[in-house]
């Protein structure tokens, strides 16, 4: 009995926050639709809606500051010297996968279009703007590579149009009619006040590229930014709490002021459905092909064999904490991996390997696009698409971590994140099922890269090039950050993390 107690405990003190947040959904709901009989005015609506809005405020505070350090601070781990060809198989690999996530997810909300969006609201809306192709992926090239990096901190080149009208005289069977067109009268180059993401993660990416190239002089370089990583995540881990209560205020305003509750029910349960197709199409049909394909052994067996990190994913929705596990299971008797491939693959993939979050991003964001009736042309799709393979490696380590994510991206597009508050009423299933597809395809990488690189690992061990601590030709690469002072930091971050 007394065990049993201990379960229970242990069970509601690993999954408060799941709890919380739930019960939250539950209040939200519940007061949204007693409140929405009332017709509330715009005013009770904001003021209902306002702890749901500091709470996003204070999680966008974070952002500039979350994705500059830990993009920094990733590229500069990111050695190329050390297990050369491990490395190149691994990060390829890992990128591949997160982008593949990232076109299904875009793919598949674009097809099945569960924001509802019509043929005529699409084109009234081309047909107000007149925004160009061109201009979009010139803009594009622009907040890349901007001027200013300061500046790219809280502003976004874009191109800006003059509309002018234009009447037309139209006959047809000898009835005469008068349209009128919108045409651009003149266009220039402006800005708008927004992150300009794009431009600040490949910044940062090229800041982590230069300090790994300077080794040791770099050093106190990428300690100040992994300190600086270390601390974001400690505040936004303290935010996270805060979640059940924005969470709340953020549905009750929108189930308050809902003009279509029904319709905007429904859209989310499509949406629901395209993300599980997109995680299920992931997992049990691309993942098995690939295994079959690269690895050539039985993909059963191999799902078999990582049940048991599987479940600690599926209950606490954290790889890292599933990493010991997953390394036993990966050098096991059946998959039998060697050391030098799990032991740099794993940490790294559970820090950047994000196939199933990346289905989620991508999906959530062309379907709050849907919602909010934004015109999606192949510009706007390919800037989703590009903000979140980069922005995958740099999502949060931490629960609900891909929410945290979608605000940025949302803020990047120019979309309101507060459009995003109906995801947070099914996050505790979202976050569970794509933490699971990431745990897979991060055991999938050690599994290709050992396959593709075992002949060099063995020639390696044969000729004494390398042991098993990671010297090569009789150098030793000395880490960014020493051995204490990492099992320091790793120790806090699972405290943390618990």
């Amino acid at each position: 009995m007394a065990s049993s107690d201990k379960s229970c405990l242990y069970f509601i003190k690993t999954n408060l926050l799941v709890i919380l947040t739930l019960i939250g959904v539950i209040i939200g709901f519940a007061i949204g639709i007693s409140v929405r009989e009332l017709h509330p005015s715009t005013d009770a609506l904001m003021w209902i809606g306002i702890l749901g809005e500091l709470y996003l405020n204070v999680i966008k505070m974070m952002i500039v500051p979350l994705v500059a350090s830990s993009i920094i601070s990733g590229t500069a781990s990111l050695d190329p010297r050390f297990n050369g060809k491990i490395s190149l198989v691994g990060i390829s690999f890992i990128l591949i996968t997160n982008f593949f996530g990232t076109i299904l997810g875009t793919v598949l909300c674009v097809v099945i279009n569960p924001g509802g969006r019509s043929s005529q609201l699409g084109t009234v809306s081309a047909a107000k703007t007149n925004i160009q192709t061109q201009d979009v992926f010139a803009d594009l090239l622009r907040n890349i590579l901007p001027e200013n990096l300061v500046a790219a901190t809280f502003r976004v080149t874009m191109t800006k149009y003059e509309i002018g009208d234009r009447i037309v005289n139209t006959t047809t069977n000898g009835t005469h009619s008068q349209d009128v067109i919108n045409f651009i009268k003149s266009k220039k180059l402006g800005t708008s006040n927004s992150v300009n993401m794009l431009g600040i993660l490949v910044i940062s990416s090229f800041f982590g590229m230069a300090t790994a190239a300077t080794g040791k002089i770099g050093r106190p370089f990428y300690k100040f930014f992994y300190a600086a990583t270390e601390i974001v995540l400690v505040i936004l881990e303290k935010i996270l709490w805060l979640t059940p209560i924005g969470v709340a205020s953020l549905i009750m305003r929108e189930v308050a002021g809902a003009d279509d509750l029904q319709g905007n029910f429904m859209r989310l349960g499509i949406f629901i459905g395209t993300f599980m197709l997109g995680q299920i199409i992931a997992l049990f049909i691309v993942l098995p092909i690939i295994y079959v394909v690269i690895v050539r052994r039985n993909p059963l067996k191999f799902f078999a064999s990582l049940a048991e990190p599987m479940l600690i994913v599926l209950a606490t929705t954290l790889t890292s904490i599933a990493m010991p596990e997953s390394l036993r299971k990966l050098e096991g008797p059946y998959n039998k991996i060697d050391k030098r491939v799990t032991r740099f693959i794993v940490p790294l993939n559970a820090a950047i390997g994000r196939t199933g979050s990346c289905i989620f991003l991508s999906a959530s964001c062309v379907f709050i696009s849907q919602l909010e009736n934004q015109d999606q042309n192949a510009g706007s799709i390919v800037l989703i698409v590009l903000l979140v393979t980069l922005m995958s490696f740099a999502v949060p380590s931490i629960p609900s971590g891909s929410l945290v994510t979608i605000i940025i991206l949302l803020s990047a597009i120019g979309i309101p994140p507060e459009a995003a508050s109906l995801l947070f009423a099914f996050d505790w299933f979202s976050d569970r099922m794509r933490s699971v597809t990431n745990i897979y395809f991060q055991c999938l990488t050690s599994a290709v890269t050992h396959k593709v690189c075992k002949s060099s690992l063995r020639s390696i061990y044969d000729n004494g090039k390398a042991d098993m601590h990671g010297d090569i030709e009789g150098e030793t690469i000395i880490p960014m950050v020493d051995e204490n002072e990492k099992e320091q930091i790793e120790t806090r971050a699972e405290f943390i993390s618990v």
